[in-house]
């Protein structure tokens, strides 16, 4: 058990972050910094088109896109407190 305890100790201390930091690194200047580059162009892409009467909006996306990933964070929170926690875990959320 001590060896599990340790192996986790490595894997989701330093090690990940160093995985993910050097990840993220690498592929920003492979990409050559796109969250950079198309920062206009994504706000650009948010604004309101008023000669677009049919399509959805790029804001209307982004806000369905977000509150699909929140909304389902919040249900999933709940009943992982509700399993783990009992009753008493959702009176203090």
């Amino acid at each position: 058990m001590e060896l599990i305890r340790s192996l986790n100790g490595i894997f989701w201390g330093w090690l990940i972050a160093g995985v993910l930091l050097s990840c993220g690194i690498f592929f920003t200047v492979l990409l050559k910094a796109p969250q950079i580059r198309y920062f206009p162009k994504l706000l650009g892409n948010l604004k309101k088109d008023p000669t677009n009467r049919d399509g959805v909006s790029g804001f209307a996306a982004l806000c369905a896109a977000v509150g699909g990933q929140v909304g389902t964070g919040s249900l999933v929170g709940v009943a992982t407190a509700l399993a783990s926690g009992g009753p008493g875990a959702i009176f203090w959320m």
